[in-house]
């Protein structure tokens, strides 16, 4: 390791090295799910809060106009992790979030220096919509963040298996086909936001909790060029 990043590393806390790493330049996968776990419960400290938001706001504001295709995966990677921290994460960074909303809504515009970044553009365009969505509807919010402390509480309940979903699916039937058909138009938007639309995965292996939340890009890629 070059004497620089020896220092650097040296001089950052535990928060911001846990949310570079989630969030850094290598476009073929995203933060692994025990990694964003591990941010998540960093939220819950105020110090470590603060680490966690300044370098999210670096990610998200560091950048030209048109961003350059390193800073459009660091833009998509830090949107993604903030998803995640919306639902699991503390109140006090759901505060956060609402006091810079400007900076998501202008996302919802994003624009890609090269035109080979265009599926990334419309990644980061969806994902920031989503965080809008959330962030201006708590009745939305409060069910994802309810439906993820069922989840959890099942899976940890003897005698059910982690892939044993059924329920969520109770949950769900429980509410009417009328609020079915609005979480299906809020999550249909975007075929490639696996990584969100899976943050109460039916296993923890298949999800956020343990696989990695991998942005696919690759894939991607081939989904958005066919929208």
């Amino acid at each position: 390791m070059p004497l620089f990043d020896s220092v650097l590393c040296f001089v950052q806390s535990t928060a911001e090295r846990k949310v570079k790493q989630a969030t850094d330049e290598h476009h073929t996968t995203g933060a692994m799910g025990t990694l964003m776990h591990e941010i998540c419960i960093l939220t819950y400290n105020n110090r470590t809060l603060r680490d966690i938001t300044q370098v999210l706001k670096l990610r998200l504001t560091n950048h030209s106009k048109r961003a350059s295709h390193k800073e459009s995966i660091h833009i998509l990677k830090s949107l993604t992790l903030i998803l995640y921290l919306i639902i699991n994460g503390c109140d006090e960074f759901l505060a956060w979030v609402r006091s810079n909303m400007c900076v998501c809504e202008r996302l919802r515009n994003f624009k890609a220096q090269e035109a080979s970044d265009l599926p990334l553009a419309n990644q980061i365009r969806a994902i920031s919509g989503h965080i809008c969505d959330h962030i201006g509807d708590d009745e939305l919010l409060e069910q994802r963040r309810r439906e993820v402390v069922e989840f959890r509480s099942s899976i940890s309940s003897p005698g059910r298996k982690s892939a044993d979903n059924s329920h969520l699916r109770e949950l769900r039937d429980l509410r009417g086909s009328s609020e079915r058909g609005r979480m299906s138009s809020q999550w249909s938007t975007n075929a490639g936001l696996t990584a969100a639309h899976e943050n109460y995965a039916t296993s923890p292996s298949n999800g956020f909790l343990e696989q990695t939340a991998s942005l696919r890009l690759g894939k991607q890629t081939e989904v958005a060029s066919g929208v």
